[in-house]
C-alpha cells in the first residue's frame, strides 16, 4: 500500500462519488477519526456554470457534492450566475453561495466567498 508523505499529496484517484464513506455523525467523533488516521478529506471542484442558473440541490449533491463525506469541501466556479460582462457591473454571488448552503446544510460553514467578476471561489 502507498503510504503519502505528510505534506505531499496522495496519487491515488478519488473513489467514484458512490463510494465515499460517510463521516461520523457528532463532532468529537470526526475529530477522534482525524486524529487516528491523521487523514482530512478535502473535495475540490471547479465548475464552468457557463451563466447558467445552479442545478437543484438534489442533483448537486449526488453529482458534485456529496453529503458528509469530506471534512473539508473548496468549490471553483467560473461564468458563474452571469456572464463575463454582466458580471463586470454585478460581480455579487449571493445567489450561489445561498444555493452551497442549502447544499450542505448546517453541517458545514462557509469560510470564505470571494468573487472576482465571473470566477468564484
Amino acid at each position: 500500500d502507498y503510504k503519502a508523505d505528510p505534506g505531499q499529496a496522495d496519487p491515488t484517484p478519488a473513489p467514484a462519488i458512490d463510494q465515499f464513506t460517510e463521516l461520523p455523525a457528532d463532532e468529537e467523533a470526526v475529530r477522534a477519526e482525524i486524529e487516528a488516521t491523521g487523514q482530512v478529506r478535502v473535495r475540490v471542484v471547479t465548475w464552468n456554470m457557463q451563466a447558467n442558473a445552479p442545478p437543484p440541490k438534489e442533483q448537486l449533491r449526488a453529482e458534485l457534492l456529496p453529503l458528509n463525506t469530506h471534512h473539508v469541501v473548496v468549490v471553483g466556479t467560473e461564468e458563474c450566475e452571469n456572464t463575463i460582462a454582466v458580471s463586470l457591473i454585478n460581480p455579487s454571488k449571493d445567489r450561489w453561495e445561498g444555493r452551497l448552503r442549502e447544499v450542505f446544510g448546517e453541517n458545514y460553514n462557509l469560510l470564505c466567498g470571494h468573487a472576482l467578476q465571473a470566477t468564484h471561489s
